[in-house]
């Protein structure tokens, strides 16, 4: 019993840090986007997070023996990841259309999912803003689906390692981290079915894409550069 007791107390701490992480990421992101059309700065903090992020990630693995590339899914993409990531896609795509019509809570007033009307710049680069997005949905993957996925299902199982991840997923989106946990828990179970990280990371960048191209249609009528 002491021992499943310290083998919880390392995991909760584990997923402490790994929490800690991604709030940083997400305070620096915020801070970069305030600056609104300094998108070339953004895309390159994003893409440096994600680089770390790989790196924090890979370095964990390598200092625990229940780890390898393999269990956190870093392996070749397959046709099947492809088809996967579209359902996906389009079911996490489902949920927040449906969470926003209902008029649940979302970002802020007024938001398309994620993206708050006063989040884009309409003078920005939209590839820019695409790189950006995309680096920083690898970079939640790596962290919620790729390490902590594996990371807690030695001590809860799937079910709840699919659970404890999408509420923790969901609380460092703020305010809307119900909508952010079914989302989550849609990704997670992508991982799952998959056993591989490029499903979930590419049907959260489709996500994000459709999202981004939702907020521009709406707040600036599809401009963009």
């Amino acid at each position: 019993m002491q021992w499943k007791g310290m083998r919880l107390l390392s995991l909760t701490l584990d997923a402490a840090g790994f929490l800690i992480f991604a709030f940083l990421i997400m305070i620096c992101d915020e801070v970069i986007r305030e600056w609104r059309s300094s998108a070339p700065v953004w895309l390159a903090a994003s893409s440096a997070a994600c680089a770390a992020t790989a790196m924090l990630v890979r370095e964990r693995i390598r200092r625990r023996a229940d780890l390898s590339a393999a269990a956190v899914g870093w392996r070749d993409g397959r046709p099947v990841d492809i088809g996967w990531a579209v359902v996906t896609a389009v079911l996490v795509v489902a949920i927040v259309e449906l969470w926003i019509g209902a008029g649940l809570p979302t970002t802020e007033k007024g938001a398309v999912g994620f993206v708050s009307p006063g989040w884009l710049a309409p003078d920005a680069s939209l590839v820019f803003m695409f790189g950006a997005i995309a680096a920083h949905a690898i970079s939640e993957e790596l962290i919620f689906r790729s390490y902590l996925i594996p990371r807690c299902e030695s001590e809860l199982g799937t079910a709840g390692a699919l659970i404890v991840t999408s509420l923790l997923f969901g609380l460092v989106h703020g305010g809307s981290w119900m909508m952010h946990s079914l989302s989550g828990l849609a990704l997670g179970f992508c991982f799952v079915r998959t056993r591989g990280i490029a499903a979930p990371a590419f049907a959260h960048v489709l996500v994000n894409f459709w999202f981004i191209g939702r907020g521009y249609t709406l707040f600036f009528g599809g401009s963009g550069g």
